[in-house]
């Protein structure tokens, strides 16, 4: 096959596939409407006096929600992940450079913002594609001054009749030769929805409105691309892009400006196509990439100038859909029809306030009233001779409270099939919401967030991690890891490993390559700080109602507080184990208008007594009164306590003597039950262990 014939068949073959591929205008359609739903612009405005036309923005707040727990939690430790070998110590130092390279990689190209803005897509759309290359941008300048002031000179001459512009000299200078992680807009990518992703025969990015400056320059330096300039001095005219107004017309109104903004630079389209094609005509298909220009000409076909040999791109979905393997399904879509029907429900009831506040009258004609003194401007008049009263309104039913209820239940089915719970998003639970239930809505939101983005780390993390790592080895410099890692320690690292190069650049290969796990961290440490505070709260809640004297509850707040707080004891109190306060000094504290608190340890009854026995002003009353109180309480729970404590012991009693008698060889008879409530203090001072409570006012 010829080079002619061999273009010819990479053309239809792209051409052929984009048309099977951009055949989806429902699926774009519907991006279009979540695009909408997220921006509250779903349904035109309609302007009509005393008719509300509102929307609430519940599916907004459900995707920051989401998108901003997200984001804290794959980012919450630094660094966020880290490399591990799987050999001995050489692969662990191996391991160490390279967490150390890629952690200022990521730094560099602002990975944190990319990333916040990929998972947006994601929950919006349902999917979200991101691109992983390796990128190097040049800038091509007049460097040497003499040259650049010789060019301004003749520029000056213009319209003077000698002016001639003399072909120029231009160097590059480097801009940018790293990683990059573009999020791509899902409209300007095609591929097959039905295929796993890792599985694609071809994916292909549409790039328009390429000016041919920009063609010149990505082409300039590289030997990959053929006929280019040939092409553009046939074609100066590409590809007209239709407005994007036209699709995204809301946009309009959130940017605020129209068609004035936009360039009429002659502009191009590319249709950059990595694929599986058989390049060299031998039954077997190769990975391969293709750049056609404004759907005429082939001007790049290779094959994938990666070594690892993957197309450049990682899928994340936010909701799977069955029998579609690559596409998902996004918040917008999952609370469309609860958000409309709560848009409906706020429009009734702000309908249902104006038509209370501007109903209509009946006027009677008798009453000689004319229409301009009326002064509410009633949405109409209807005139009677009844002979009764002047003026009579009429209202409509009161149906407010209904549509509340509809707009709090609208509400919280947004919040159950998003997952952004209200303590998701940090707002306290309904009020009729028991402790159980906003424990049970807040795990389960959790576990469900936390599954998706355990999922995001293995399919758009670890992938970022390995393409990053593989086309370090390819493209990256030893200088730049001298830099990195600092040229003292690299020769030091060099020694260790026992590796002598003859030529002034080293093998990166042999200095990186090696077998490493991927491992992100911020996920699963930050889950696993859920799952320990949900522990320690469940631990906290039996030990306060566990007898006194068996968990150290201070100890057990300030532990909380260090994992849940992240190690700020500042909300602990300092005198947790101050001395106990005595009545008296109680009372006077109450007498000022001051609120004590009362402790569990203290003599209750005593503390009841002096509270009592003392005058106060009336206006210091309810204090005394909830002192009192909390002292009853307490009171209640030690009597609770000492009766399990006598059960307890007189259940032991009653087993030793069992045991007893059995080693004995004395056959068991039925032993009388006692009744704890109904024994007097005298019994009770017969049970041993039981020691009554020495009386202290302190």
């Amino acid at each position: 096959m010829n080079k002619q014939k061999l273009h010819q068949k990479a053309l239809n073959f792209v051409l052929t596939t984009y048309k099977r591929y951009s055949d989806r205008e429902e699926t774009e359609q519907k991006w279009i409407d979540y695009d909408k739903l997220y921006n509250n612009k779903y349904s035109k405005k309609t302007y009509v006096n005393g008719v509300a036309n509102l929307f609430v923005p519940e599916t907004r707040k459900a995707v920051r929600t989401l998108l901003n727990f997200c984001d804290e939690c794959l980012f919450a430790k630094k660094p966020n992940f880290k490399l591990q070998g799987v050999g001995g110590s050489n692969d662990e130092k191996k391991a160490e450079i390279n967490t150390k390279i890629l952690n200022l990689q990521q730094q560099k190209i602002n990975f944190r913002t990319k990333v916040r803005r990929f998972l947006e897509t994601a929950i919006i759309n349902g999917t979200a594609i991101a691109k992983v290359s390796w990128v190097q941008k040049n800038k091509y300048v007049l460097k040497d001054l003499n040259e650049r002031k010789s060019v301004m000179d003749i520029i000056k001459k213009i319209g003077t009749g000698d002016f001639f512009m003399p072909k120029t000299k231009k160097d590059t200078v480097p801009i940018y030769d790293n990683i990059d992680f573009s999020v791509l807009e899902l409209e300007n990518v095609f591929w097959d929805f039905y295929r796993k992703w890792e599985e694609q025969e071809a994916i292909i990015e549409k790039i328009p409105n390429v000016s041919e400056s920009d063609i010149r320059i990505m082409v300039k330096g590289s030997d990959s691309y053929f006929g280019v300039e040939q092409y553009l001095q046939q074609h100066q005219a590409g590809i007209t892009e239709p407005d994007v107004t036209e699709n995204y017309a809301h946009t309009a109104d959130s940017v605020g400006t129209g068609d004035t903004m936009r360039v009429d630079k002659n502009r191009h389209e590319l249709l950059e196509c990595w694929c599986n094609f058989d390049i060299d005509d031998d039954g077997i298909e190769e990975e391969c990439i293709i750049t056609v220009i404004d759907q005429k000409q082939v001007i790049r076909c290779e094959l994938n100038p990666y070594d690892i040999q993957e197309k450049p791109y990682v899928l994340f979905k936010w909701e799977d859909i069955k029998k579609a393997e690559s596409i998902g399904i996004g918040v917008p879509e999952l609370a469309k029809e609860s958000q409309l029907a709560l848009n409906d429900f706020m429009n009734q009831f702000m309908d249902d306030l104006m038509l209370i506040l501007d109903c209509m009258m009946v006027v009677d004609a008798q009453a000689g009233i004319p229409e301009s003194e009326l002064k509410s401007r009633p949405r109409g008049i209807m005139h009677s001779q009844t002979g009764k009263d002047g003026v009579t309104f009429i209202r409509p039913p009161n149906v407010s409270e209904a549509a509340l209820r509809g707009i709090q239940l609208a509400k919280n089915d947004i919040m159950t099939v998003t997952g952004a719970s209200a303590n998701l998003q940090g707002l306290p639970a309904r009020y009729d919401t028991t402790a159980t239930e906003a424990n049970a809505i807040n795990n389960s939101s959790q576990r469900e967030i936390f599954t998706k983005l355990r999922t995001f780390e293995d399919e758009v993390i670890k992938a970022y991690l390995r393409k990053a790592y593989g086309y370090n080895l390819q493209f990256m410099s030893t200088n730049d890891v001298k830099k990195i890692i600092g040229a003292e320690a690299f020769g030091a690292y060099i020694a260790n490993m026992n590796i002598d190069f003859e030529s002034r650049d080293y093998d990166l290969s042999k200095v990186l390559m090696s077998d490493f796990d991927f491992v992100p961290l911020s996920v699963s440490e930050t889950e696993n700080k859920v799952v320990k505070g949900q522990q320690l709260l469940n631990l906290y809640n039996i030990a306060i109602k566990s007898p006194v004297g068996i968990w150290n509850i201070a100890e057990l707040a300030k532990k909380i507080a260090e994992v849940l707080n992240d190690g700020d004891l500042s909300i602990i109190s300092k005198e947790v184990n101050s001395q106990l306060v005595s009545p008296d000094d109680e009372n006077i504290l109450m007498s000022q208008g001051e609120t004590p608190f009362a402790k569990q340890n203290e003599n209750h009854i005593a503390h009841i007594q002096v509270h009592e026995a003392v005058e106060l002003n009336p206006a210091y009353e309810p204090i005394r009164q909830k002192h009192i109180e909390e002292h009853v309480k307490f009171l209640q729970l030690q009597q609770q306590q000492q009766q399990q404590l006598m059960q307890q012991e007189i259940l032991r009693q009653l087993m030793g003597q069992q045991q007893q008698k059995q080693q004995a060889g004395v056959p068991i008879q039925e032993q009388p039950v006692f009744a704890p409530k109904g024994m007097t203090p005298e019994q009770v001072a017969q049970v041993p262990g039981a020691v009554e409570a020495p009386v202290s006012l302190r």
